[in-house]
């Protein structure tokens, strides 16, 4: 008997009661992980996670970082720099060097020569993000066992494919591994913060963080900039609490007295150093994480007592060492150090809806503006605000947080840190409105513009670090009482990842026209991100490394040299078809008269998919302001049944005939045209 007590003394305050713990959330951490990919699992649905995801795929393919979808925005840039430089380089002078030749030569063969030599290459270069989570993402189709393609003659892989397509599983998977690294970061960092009653109270609120859980997901790099934002946060409190004793010592300092400070000078080089080396990888993965640089330069400045300008110029100058390479190259393609995504300002403004700036193949440039841009900021900011609120934890974690700040702490060293994430968040606010871009109704889970979510751990350790200052001042006779207030607060900022827990699933609840990628078990399609659709349209279609190419081998024989060339179609959603049929595409050109300069001055185009995300919208969106250059082709093939008989594509599958047990018109609401009949029947 006693051997039992001594036993059961052991596991709850001996040497055994801590591995217990660990146990005990571990095994918790597992049963809520299988729960949510049970529940609540999705297929990607942003368009940046597919694009970032195809880009992976042909770096891994050794392609270099090229992409399959292919912008006419990209062209512009690429042959307007092209132009430029053989100007400069020739002695050219004037503003004619900065216009496309598309003005002089539009539809000739030398009208884009370097997208022409790129697309000869099959490696066009993708413009629209930094390298780092692609070559990341590649990193993963090389070690997981990755199977892209579906089994387009069996109707169970066609189903159950759809509900679970593998690669976005184990990227799901992969990313669940990042959500519990920024747990146990959270913890240590509140831990050096405060102490432990504050860390496992912040690292539980993480760990039920609904907008978290909703991110693994969605194919994007969040939650690796979360745990770049703690390990940033950590260099700076550490550097925060040197400067601290450093500022009490000098007040302390008798005049004449000796006084060392070589070594807290490269301890605080050390730091600053580390800190602009985490915002130059941040930046490598997100161009919108070097705003950051702006509150630890001001941190550096306001905070430290010596060395304010060395201290405060290190961290940048790293972060563009950094970038240096990456922006050079850059600039040789477009003339911008962000490439193209430095346009992203100008997207859904009145000048370009939606994300039509891709479409432009020779875009208005007199229409680039700061007052559009001030416009956007604008009407944008309040929508902004209410995206960051429900990342960050919810309302009572803001509250607490904001609360916090007329509670000033003893500590120098947590004071300054808490105004850095309050500055910083502020500003990712105001970046997010600026950069956001709508691509229509699409309902996504998380997407790439919630960027205070970035801060989320620091917003979580300061609230409750507010709550425990406020709790800790009520007066209760039962000690007991005390800890039913950190459970109460954990509950109320789990109610979000409860709500979406709890019957019924959301996605069965919501409407799926209106909800791309989501996937029903009891539903055979979604549009429009129908993977067994267009893997199958894909294998019509010579080029890339399907396994489920349709081609006839005759065909392939008679054509020689020409087979090893990409087809390339024209669709309104080329990310998805990028990275689901692993053909390259052209994103829908602005107008029917671009999408001809494409087809006879660059590339053949040798199909049109137009899907719900161009065709599911009002009457005044589709033949005015989206498609208002396509409204003739349109109104054709909607009245008519048929494509004018002027345009080069008029071929079209009436329905893609599947085994399905509904026999689903796989091409209902969407439109599909091609040079010549390239279907199996």
């Amino acid at each position: 008997m006693p051997k039992i007590q001594e036993w059961i003394y052991q596991l709850e305050e001996g040497q055994f009661g801590r591995v217990f713990q660990i146990v005990v959330v571990g095994v918790a951490l597992l049963v809520l992980a299988v729960i949510f990919h049970l529940r609540e699992y999705t297929n990607l649905s942003h368009p940046s996670a597919m694009d970032m995801a195809q880009v992976g795929r042909s770096i891994q393919q050794g392609e270099g970082f090229s992409t399959k979808n292919v912008r006419p925005f990209a062209i512009y840039m690429v042959d307007r720099q092209h132009v430029k430089k053989n100007r400069n380089s020739t002695g050219g002078s004037g503003n004619e060097g900065n216009e496309s030749k598309l003005a002089q030569s539009a539809g000739s063969q030398d009208s884009f020569p370097a997208s022409q030599k790129f697309l000869s290459q099959e490696k066009f270069p993708d413009l629209s993000h930094p390298p780092l989570y692609p070559l990341f993402l590649s990193g993963l189709f090389n070690i997981l066992p990755f199977d892209h393609n579906l089994d387009l003659n069996d109707n169970n892989s066609f189903i159950a494919g759809k509900f679970r397509y593998q690669p976005e599983v184990l990227l799901s998977i992969v990313q669940t591994f990042f959500l519990v690294l920024a747990v146990a970061l959270t913890f240590l960092v509140a831990f050096q913060l405060f102490d432990g009653r504050v860390a496992a109270l912040s690292a539980v609120v993480m760990l039920l963080h609904n907008y978290f859980w909703s991110s693994i997901f969605s194919g994007l790099p969040t939650l690796i900039l979360v745990n770049l934002t703690l390990l940033l946060g950590f260099f700076l409190s550490v550097a925060a609490g040197k400067w601290e004793s450093l500022a009490n010592e000098l007040a302390s300092h008798l005049p004449g007295a000796p006084l060392e400070l070589k070594e807290d000078f490269i301890h605080s080089i050390i730091l600053m150093t580390l800190a602009g080396l985490v915002m130059g990888i941040g930046g490598l993965i997100d161009y919108c994480y070097l705003w950051l640089i702006v509150p630890t330069i001001a941190l550096a400045i306001f905070c430290a007592p010596r060395w304010k300008i060395a201290l405060s110029v290190i961290p940048l100058c790293v972060a563009m060492l950094v970038m240096a390479p990456w922006f050079i190259r850059n600039m040789d393609l477009t003339g911008n150090p962000f490439g193209i995504a430095g346009h992203s300002v100008f997207q859904s403004t009145q000048a370009f809806p939606y994300n039509s700036l891709d479409s432009q193949l020779s875009p208005d440039s007199g229409a680039f503006t700061i007052e559009l841009i001030a416009k956007k900021f604008v009407a944008g900011l309040g929508d902004s605000l209410d995206r960051a609120l429900g990342s960050v934890g919810g309302l009572m974690v803001v509250a607490f947080f904001l609360v916090g700040l007329f509670l000033p702490f003893r500590s120098a060293k947590l004071n300054h840190l808490r105004y850095w994430t309050l500055v910083s968040f502020g500003i990712l606010i105001a970046v997010s409105s600026l950069v956001f871009v709508n691509y229509g109704s699409m309902d996504t889970i998380a997407t790439p513009y919630e960027l205070a979510s970035w801060l989320s751990p620091f917003i979580v350790i300061f609230s409750v670090g507010c709550f425990f200052v406020v709790t800790d001042q009520i007066e209760l006779e039962l000690v007991p009482m005390r800890r039913v207030f950190p459970i109460i607060f954990a509950l109320l900022a789990a109610l979000p990842l409860v709500w979406t827990v709890l019957p019924p699933s959301r996605l069965t609840a919501l409407p799926l026209m209106n909800t791309p990628g989501r996937i029903s078990p009891s539903d055979s399609a979604i549009a429009p991100y129908d993977i067994f659709k267009m893997q199958s349209i894909g294998s019509w279609f010579r080029g890339g490394s399907s396994s489920n190419d349709r081609q006839n081998s005759d065909e392939t024989q008679a054509l020689g040299a020409q087979a090893k060339a990409s087809e390339m179609i024209m669709t309104d959603m080329p990310w998805a078809y990028a990275w689901y049929a692993n053909k390259p595409a052209f994103a829908i050109a602005s107008t029917q008269r671009e999408e001809s300069i494409i087809h006879l001055g660059l590339r053949r185009v040798h199909g049109l998919y137009l899907t719900e995300m161009s065709l599911m919208k009002s009457f005044d969106e589709v033949f005015s302001i989206r498609n208002g250059g396509w409204s003739n082709l349109i109104q054709s093939i909607l009245l008519e049944g048929k494509a004018p008989n002027d345009f080069h594509m008029i071929h079209t599958p009436y329905l893609l005939r599947t085994k399905t047990k509904e026999g689903y018109p796989m091409l209902a609401n969407q439109i599909f045209l091609a040079s010549y009949p390239r279907w199996p029947w």
